[in-house]
């Protein structure tokens, strides 16, 4: 019997191994010497476009096959029509990936028109978190975070969106504040904004962490007020400071600073859980889920080569403020939090939208 087992386990040992070397093999060879487009859905220099810029690298670098990865922009409709694209048109053999957010993935949750995408079109390889920032001009009655209250008053704020749901952390904030607010369309992307506030064309901000060091420090050398940052979730459903930002209050606690008594209501219910949507999960990269299972494994395993290289892992934690990547248990347990939102929270949002802004549900 002792021979027998000896055999078995030894044949158990080398099937392993060879199984092992096998996949190791197919790997290698189903990306070799292929083309590989990870697909930009928002305009150049912009949070999403750096950070697909960044893990287009790490692709490019890691996957096994040396495979040629172009990153390559498609804007137009807030991310709808890459999404649409790469879902209707594209191939499905692992050589297009999808840069996308948060905000996409609640489109497709809230059902807005014109978005024909689902969340199980896709398989999430690796995110990671990215918070937001407020940021207010000078001159606008808010010398401190305790003067919050002003920005009640007066002829109201410009602000410049794409979209309330690509800004809707800020939407949010601005019901709960009560914020005398105006939104100026037309501008189409993070860095036309970014530019509009450093002319004076608009009045308060809210920036993607990434952009802080490129831009944000431009806004405070003018004397702009830094009001807040969105926070996270942590595993208690606690909203917490980004580590990256740890002198800057959350939104809970600048408003309770400044009112005397922390925000409450549905529209606080619903902050929080679109807070790991937009905040813990912000930034992902896709692949189709018709891609061929030997794809997925390649391009996961290059996921772990970036994760393990000391020097890229430098350079993505340097980039995203201290916050590295989020790939396999950890990732999927944060897409869980992520996409938790209940039927009430779900319905209040798509109402609170299409009453004071002009984006439309489907049925």
């Amino acid at each position: 019997m002792r021979t027998i087992n000896f055999y078995f386990c030894r044949f158990l040992l080398l099937a392993g191994v060879a199984l092992f070397v096998n996949i190791t093999t197919v790997n290698a060879q189903f990306y070799s010497d292929k083309r590989v487009e990870v697909i930009i859905p928002t305009s150049p220099g912009g949070g999403t476009d750096l950070f697909a810029r960044l893990l287009a690298d790490g692709f490019d670098e890691f996957l096994e096959g040396n495979p040629t990865v172009i990153p390559r922009q498609m804007t137009g409709g807030g991310g709808l029509l890459a999404g649409n694209w790469v879902v209707e048109q594209a191939p499905k053999d692992g050589s297009i990936l999808l840069a996308s957010t948060g905000q996409t993935t609640l489109r497709q949750i809230l059902r807005q028109r014109g978005m024909r995408t689902e969340v199980s079109d896709f398989d999430v390889l690796v995110a990671v978190p990215m918070t937001r920032n407020v940021f207010v001009a000078a001159g606008k009655g808010v010398e401190t975070r305790i003067d919050l209250p002003n920005l009640r008053d007066g002829d109201g704020l410009y602000t410049a969106l794409i979209d309330p749901i690509s800004g809707i952390s800020f939407m949010l904030q601005a019901g709960m504040t009560d914020m005398a607010l105006r939104v100026i369309k037309g501008y189409e992307g993070g860095k036309d904004r970014d530019l509009a506030m450093l002319r004076g064309e608009i009045d308060i901000i809210q920036q993607i962490s990434l952009q802080y060091d490129a831009t944000s420090r431009l806004f405070l050398d003018r004397g702009a007020i830094h009001l807040w940052n969105d926070g996270l979730l942590d595993v208690n459903g606690n909203i917490v400071r980004d580590a990256g930002f740890p002198n800057i209050p959350t939104f809970p606690e600048a408003y309770e600073a400044a009112y005397g008594e922390p925000p409450t209501g549905m529209l606080l219910d619903v902050y929080r859980a679109i807070i790991p949507l937009v905040g813990n999960a912000g930034k992902t990269i896709l692949v189709s889920s018709q891609a061929p299972a030997e794809a997925k494994q390649a391009l996961r395993a290059a996921v772990v080569a970036m994760a393990n290289d000391v020097n890229y892992s430098a350079r993505v934690i340097d980039q995203n403020r201290g916050y590295g990547l989020l790939y396999g248990e950890e990732l999927d347990s944060a897409l869980t939090r992520a996409r938790n939102l209940s039927p009430e929270q779900i319905v209040f949002l798509r109402s609170y939208i299409s009453e004071q802004y002009e984006i439309e549900f489907e049925p």
